[in-house]
């Protein structure tokens, strides 16, 4: 009778396909030849509109409190893995210095959706996508220093990537050598 409480929360649960397809193409966006960044990629407002269209029915039929959770529970077990997987998966996107500044936009205009649609803060969700995105958009690879990095307690960040993490997210980046980002003393 109750047996729909015990089925995990998916895009496919949800009967979304939208929502599939957005994410999906979202992952295949290559960062690597975009030759400007005026406004988020057409992938990312794809996925919020299948998002906004998936949630709309749900948001009116469920407490608030029932609602936030299950949005917290859709972006941290369903749309952020794969969103992470752009960057650190087997087959991670390259970024230029202005496809790493798109993605930065995207990640952006993800949450300020997200923070719009709940009652509850969901900025600690994306705190991984976050720091991920800092290091895309770094100057240099050394500029990690000037948030803390390594200094325990001493920074305004709390890092939640591992030294591996950090290194192979810069790696990433198409003009940063590979030499310079492995020397660094992470």
């Amino acid at each position: 009778m109750l047996g729909w409480l015990l089925t995990p929360v998916t895009p496919h649960t949800l009967a979304c396909p939208d929502l599939c397809h957005a994410l999906n193409s979202t992952q295949a966006l290559e960062y690597e030849n975009v030759s400007s960044s005026y406004s988020e990629s057409s992938s990312m407002m794809e996925l919020i509109a299948a998002l906004d269209g998936t949630l709309a029915a749900f948001k009116e039929g469920l407490s608030a409190a029932c609602f936030d959770t299950l949005v917290k529970v859709l972006i941290a077990d369903h749309l952020l893995p794969p969103l992470e997987r752009v960057v650190l998966g087997k087959k991670a996107s390259s970024f230029s210095s202005i496809g790493a500044m798109l993605f930065d936009k995207d990640l952006r205009a993800l949450m300020a959706f997200i923070s719009g649609l709940t009652h509850r803060p969901m900025r600690d969700s994306f705190m991984r996508l976050s720091q991920i995105s800092l290091v895309l958009t770094l100057g240099e690879p050394q500029e990690i220093f000037e948030y803390n990095w390594g200094d325990a307690g001493a920074g305004k960040i709390s890092w939640h990537l591992t030294a591996d993490e950090v290194r192979r997210t810069m790696l990433r980046r198409l003009d940063w050598s590979a030499d310079r980002i492995k020397a660094l003393r992470l």
